[in-house]
């Protein structure tokens, strides 16, 4: 019955291992996606005026 228990604590904890690993793979992925999608844009310079002018936009529509 305890080798059964063992079992299955050892397989949940590869689970658990092998998901923080699959996180991490994603996380870097994402930061990958987006820096490439601010290098699109123009850059980080461009993608903070675009924001300010859609805040500009945002409070004259109020």
């Amino acid at each position: 019955m305890f080798k059964v228990i063992r079992a299955f604590f050892k397989f949940m904890n590869s689970a658990a291992l092998s998901l923080e690993k699959e996180s991490e793979k994603m996380a870097i992925e994402s930061k990958r996606n987006f820096n490439d999608y601010i290098e699109s844009c123009g850059g980080i310079e461009e993608v903070e005026k675009a924001n300010k002018k859609a805040e500009e936009y945002l409070k004259r529509m109020r």
